[in-house]
């Protein structure tokens, strides 16, 4: 459990390296954190096939619960949103404490998002860079919302409304207990019921979170702003198809603005966190690991 400055609290599941005690040994003390997506946890499957493979090369892994998800459901009052890049900061500060080697981070979706906000704002400077930030050598985002309101816009149009219903119904049924509890949040769905993940972060997510509105809250929070300060190695991948994150936002005149340390990967077809070849293997799960491999084993 890692408490956070606001009372809240996130939790950590450690995997240990699967090695021999001698081979562990020489890998050193070299780990990565890994933050899941919206409606997500540290048990999805993309979790658990990345850390699997990363642990099988020696390194530890992190697989996060953010705010009321997976084992942190019943430790914090405050909603999870795209843009708590401190929560990210925080659980990078607990890994940093326990290893002495380098370090690694990888968001998935919206975790993709807080993980590039993350990296933007420290290389920009709009939070001061820890002690550990000479030993983060390398990060990856996959397909991250990085421009929140031109994301939910996007699933408002035709057959991929399905995508903010399921998003709208998963998030209404797992509203943890003592969010449900508090009398603004009771108030809130007693009276009208939001109908699209927009009118969702509108009426619950942004006043919740400090933000004006639903506008308020996906422009503060889309890592799109600093993604140009990004000074760390960083892998971005994504897909021309994907239902929920427009190609947009990667390739055409109102393309993101990225540093030169981030690599953008554009692939034809992948879906929303699919990436799966003729084989029915997810091929991005072999990219992260060998991104990771270069970069923590020069």
């Amino acid at each position: 459990m890692v408490s956070l400055c606001d009372g809240d609290a996130i939790v950590l599941h450690e995997d240990a390296p699967v090695l021999d005690s001698a081979v562990r040994r020489s890998c050193g003390e070299d780990a990565v954190l890994l933050v899941h997506g919206l409606c997500g946890c540290h048990a999805a499957g993309y979790m658990i096939r990345v850390a699997d493979r990363l642990r099988r090369q020696g390194l530890t892994v992190y697989r996060m619960d953010m705010r009321g998800c997976g084992a942190a459901a019943d430790l914090a009052v405050n909603v999870m949103h795209a843009g708590r890049s401190a929560d990210c900061l925080a659980a990078m500060d607990h890994v940093a404490r326990r290893h002495s080697g380098k370090l690694g981070v990888a968001g998935f979706s919206m975790g993709g998002n807080q993980v590039l906000r993350m990296l933007g704002r420290l290389g920009s400077g709009d939070d001061p860079s820890p002690g550990w930030s000479t030993r983060l050598v390398a990060a990856v985002a996959l397909a991250p919302p990085v421009d929140l309101a031109r994301c939910s816009r996007f699933m408002l149009q035709g057959s991929r409304r399905v995508y903010s219903r399921y998003f709208l119904k998963q998030l209404l049924a797992s509203i943890p207990r003592n969010v449900a509890s508090r009398q603004d949040v009771a108030e809130t769905l007693r009276n009208r019921r939001p109908k699209t993940l927009w009118d969702l972060d509108d009426r619950l997510t942004a006043p919740l979170s400090g933000f004006v509105d639903a506008e308020d809250y996906y422009d503060r929070s889309s890592s799109m702003h600093v993604t140009g300060a990004i000074r760390i190695p960083t892998l971005l991948i994504a897909a021309a198809d994907d239902p929920i994150v427009p190609v947009s936002c990667f390739r055409g005149p109102e393309a993101i603005t990225a540093s030169g340390d981030v690599h953008l990967e554009l692939v034809p077809r992948g879906g929303h966190l699919g990436y799966v070849d003729r084989r029915w293997r997810c091929w991005a799960d072999e990219a992260i690991e060998a991104f990771f491999v270069r970069s923590l084993r020069p």
